[in-house]
């Protein structure tokens, strides 16, 4: 089905917005596959996570697959590259994390790690483990960093913080309260603070200065908590090759 006969078929379901997203993606639809959702909600002052409701009420899986999809429909004749046979094969959340990636928010965050004295990398539970590989990959530099796998050491370390220091906290959902706790409190105390959590606004986001998003909804599995954490391993990997980048230059 084409992307305008997506909009025909479920025109009951978009409201304002999305219909303004629509006239947006028409508008420029030779250029789409270069443009990123962060700008999309830039130039039309919503939400990223505005666009990618919009793309599930068509019925694509993200933002990532309408473009390709529109790129198809106005090229069917193109022979599919080697590199668009793997893009269409990619895990979805790595697909989806990528659409949520905002690389001016990535290389800032990169230089307040590069320039602090010392790194906190904050989690709990399956997080921790997230925070190790940041701690023992920045290491190879000689960088200064700790980590925790236990919040009473975690909270203890974030309060021996001073500013010139910095947290990375990573909260897959964002929500958990002692974690919100720690941004604000050091925050308060003049330390800088970001956040690694899944895409859209959470109670974590609104405490520190910056967030930096991958996708990686929810899932539970006869009871237990199965939630890919494939986008987050992207985006440690990718903070990772860009400090690496940077204390190289």
């Amino acid at each position: 089905m084409t992307f305008e006969k997506r909009v025909y078929a479920h025109e009951f379901k978009l409201n304002d917005t999305d219909d303004s997203i629509v006239e947006y993606i028409r508008a420029n639809r030779k250029n789409l596959v270069q443009i990123s959702i962060h700008k999309i909600a830039g130039e039309l002052f919503i939400s990223p996570n505005a666009i990618m409701r919009m793309a599930k009420k068509l019925g694509y899986s993200g933002f990532s697959e309408l473009k390709y999809s529109l790129q198809k429909e106005d090229n069917p004749g193109d022979t599919i590259t080697a590199q668009q046979q793997v893009f269409s094969k990619m895990p979805q959340n790595i697909i989806k994390s990528l659409d949520v990636m905002e690389e001016s928010v990535l290389k800032e965050l990169v230089s307040h790690m590069l320039a602090a004295d010392k790194i906190l990398f904050a989690g709990i539970g399956d997080s921790v483990y997230f925070c190790e590989l940041f701690g023992r990959y920045l290491r190879c530099l000689n960088k200064k960093t700790e980590y925790y796998q236990q919040i009473h050491d975690v909270e203890y370390g974030a309060r021996q913080c001073e500013p010139g220091d910095f947290i990375l906290i990573i909260s897959a959902s964002g929500e958990t309260k002692r974690l919100v706790d720690l941004a604000l409190d050091a925050r308060e105390r003049g330390i800088d603070v970001y956040c690694i959590t899944h895409f859209g606004d959470n109670s974590l986001s609104r405490a520190c200065k910056g967030q930096l998003c991958f996708w990686g909804e929810p899932r539970i599995v006869n009871g237990y908590n199965v939630t890919d954490r494939s986008g987050l391993m992207m985006v440690v990997r990718l903070v990772c090759e860009e400090f690496w980048k940077c204390s190289i230059l």
